[in-house]
């Protein structure tokens, strides 16, 4: 009974880390991609500063 039991946990393990395994490989993937795409659009960006000085006037914050 406990044999069958420790093989049970065991055959379970390895499921578990196949799957693990598989998911931590998509995720690479998907972080490479998304760094590709990062890549490309920052290559057509046009980088001129707004009337603050600063870079990126969607981020200011605008006084009310």
């Amino acid at each position: 009974m406990k044999k069958d039991k420790n093989q049970t946990i065991t055959d379970a393990l390895y499921i578990l880390q196949g799957s693990i395994s598989r998911i931590a490989d998509a995720l690479e993937e998907v972080l490479r991609l998304v760094k590709e795409d990062q890549e490309k659009s920052k290559k057509g960006w046009k980088y001129e500063p707004n009337e603050d000085g600063f870079m990126g006037s969607e981020n200011r914050i605008e006084n009310e």
